[in-house]
C-alpha cells in the first residue's frame, strides 16, 4: 500500500543488491555504486542496509553508534512514515544518505519484525530519486518483500564453480517469486589474482546469463579504503575499480 498522500509517480528508482552467500562485497557494491550514481545524476539518493545484526557499512564508514534502523524496527509499524525514516538517515560527506543496520549480532532477532520491515520498504522509495537496498545474502521473507518493491536486482557472484552453482539456485528462486528476468543484472567480483578461478566467459556460460560488469581484483585499494573509512570510488576516483563502477552506474541510471 502507498503511504498517504503519495502517488506511484513519486517513487524513486529502487535497486536491490544481493548475493547467494555472504562475504562477496554486497555492501561495498551498494555503497560505491550509490556514490557514482549520485555524482552523475545529482539526484537525492538513499542507501538502506536492511539486515539488522549483520550491518557492515557503519563499520566500513567509521560510524560508531548506529540505532536509527533498530528504533524503526521496534516502533509500532503504524508510526513508520517517510518522515520517521528520514529522521533515522545518516548524511554522508559524499552527499548521499544511509539507513544503516546494526553490526551487533544479537540484533538479528529484529528480522522477525516483518510488519515494520514491510512499512519501511513501502515508504523508502519516497525518500529519494534513487534508493539502493543492501539485502546481503539468501532470500528470507523480508528480502522477498523488498525485491517485490524494486525496479532492478543486481546479483553479486565470484568466479568459483560452487558460487556459480549457488547463484543459479538464487536466480531460480528469484524467478519463482515473480522477478522478471530482464530486471536481473550480474556483477562478477574477482577478489584474488589467480589462474585457478574461472574467467568471466566461463562464468557466463555456466550461469546461462550475460555478466553485466566484471570487477578486477583491487586488494590494495580495498585495504586502503577500509583503513581510511572511505569508499573505494572516493579513495581513488581515477582507479580502474572506479571506472568499473561508472560502467555499472551507466546501466542503472534511469533514462528520461
Amino acid at each position: 500500500t502507498l503511504p498517504p498522500s503519495q502517488t506511484p509517480s513519486d517513487r524513486g528508482h529502487t535497486l536491490v543488491v544481493l548475493a547467494a552467500k555472504g562475504g562477496l562485497g554486497v555492501s561495498s557494491v551498494a555503497t560505491n555504486l550509490g556514490i557514482v550514481i549520485f555524482r552523475r545524476t545529482k539526484s537525492k539518493l538513499v542507501i538502506a542496509e536492511l539486515r539488522p545484526g549483520h550491518g557492515g557499512i557503519s563499520i566500513d564508514l567509521g560510524y560508531p553508534d548506529i540505532d536509527g534502523y533498530n528504533r524503526l524496527l521496534k516502533n509500532d509499524p503504524k508510526d513508520i512514515t517517510p518522515q520517521t525514516i528520514e529522521m533515522s538517515l545518516i548524511n554522508h560527506t559524499s552527499g548521499i544518505q544511509f539507513l544503516l543496520a546494526s553490526p551487533q549480532p544479537k540484533d538479528g532477532i529484529l528480522l522477525n519484525a516483518f510488519r515494520n520491515f514491510e512499512a519501511i520498504i513501502n515508504n523508502l522509495p519516497f525518500l529519494g530519486q534513487y534508493i539502493i537496498l543492501d539485502l546481503g545474502s539468501s532470500l528470507p521473507p523480508t528480502t522477498q518483500a523488498a525485491i517485490n518493491q524494486c525496479d532492478e536486482v543486481i546479483v553479486i557472484l565470484e568466479p568459483v564453480p560452487n558460487n556459480v552453482r549457488q547463484t543459479k539456485k538464487l536466480i531460480q528462486d528469484l524467478l519463482d517469486i515473480g522477478t522478471a528476468e530482464n530486471r536481473i543484472r550480474f556483477a562478477l567480483i574477482n577478489r584474488i589474482r589467480s589462474s585457478v578461478q574461472m574467467n568471466w566467459t566461463q562464468v557466463q556460460e555456466e550461469l546461462g546469463y550475460k555478466i553485466t560488469t566484471v570487477f578486477t581484483p583491487a586488494p590494495e585499494l580495498a585495504y586502503q579504503s577500509a583503513a581510511a573509512n572511505q569508499p573505494m570510488v572516493i579513495q581513488q576516483p581515477g582507479s580502474i575499480t572506479a571506472q568499473q563502477f561508472d560502467k555499472l552506474a551507466t546501466l542503472m541510471i534511469k533514462q528520461p
